[in-house]
């Protein structure tokens, strides 16, 4: 059985190889990664199975980079930092983070609470051990390894980088209203940021590619003033 992949995202280059060396310790298999840029590129290609970052990078700031995680993949994230203030806790959490964790925590509690999210995220009510790897929806398989979209005929459908990452970011929020800032977190990455405008342009396009009516859209729906929501059931 192949073992679960964690990606460590530490600046500091002893701390990073310390965990690493514990976490393969334990059976796990690590990438490391010492700043956003590389954690998010690691995200977009690489199967992980569990996040552990520091809140302080040298390019981007960690609760930016878990933000724009969250955008691009619905991985398990646990934080691991040198902040201990009431604030740092609550954004993490309320972005999306699995577990808070203060630098310095006894190596077998930080093995515990990793095991305990991943066991968490395979429990049926999960993300599966997939990892949401292939999204189905109507049909349709949206495969994130294999960077392709099939539709219900098995065809296959072109799609750029930017309009999969879209694809995955409206059917994972699948009934939840996305805004656009959301959507340009999906997308952008460390590239140009695209405007509001520009998504509404992706939108018009994976319209036409998933066969709904620009004029009368029934899976990705508008909403005035809040963003757009994917509207079709995915298969879980």
């Amino acid at each position: 059985m192949e073992s679960d992949r964690i990606l460590v995202v530490e600046d500091e280059t002893l701390i990073r190889q310390l965990l690493a060396e514990q976490l393969r310790q334990a059976g796990y298999t690590v990438i490391e990664a010492p700043d956003a840029a590389t954690a998010l590129s690691r995200l977009e290609k690489e199967s992980i199975s569990l996040m552990l970052l520091d809140l302080v990078l040298p390019d981007e700031d960690g609760l930016v980079l878990l933000r724009k995680a969250r955008a691009l993949s619905d991985v398990p994230s646990i934080i691991l930092s040198a902040r201990d203030d009431r604030s740092s806790r609550l954004a993490g959490l309320e972005l999306g983070a699995d577990d808070y964790l203060h630098k310095g925590i006894d190596r077998d509690e930080l093995l515990l609470r990793i095991r305990n999210v991943l066991s968490r995220y395979r429990a049926p009510n999960g993300r599966g051990e997939d990892g949401g790897r292939i999204i189905r929806f109507e049909g349709w398989a949206l495969d994130l390894d294999g960077h392709e979209l099939r539709d219900p005929q098995g065809g296959a459908v072109s799609l750029t980088g930017a309009e999969l990452r879209l694809l995955a970011a409206l059917a994972r929020g699948s009934g939840r209203v996305l805004s656009r800032n959301h959507l340009i977190d999906a997308i952008s990455g460390f590239d140009t940021a695209p405007s509001e405008r520009t998504i509404d342009s992706f939108i018009s396009r994976l319209r036409k590619k998933i066969g709904d009516d620009p004029r009368r859209p029934r899976k990705i729906l508008t909403v005035t003033g809040a963003g757009y929501k994917f509207a079709v059931q995915v298969e879980k």
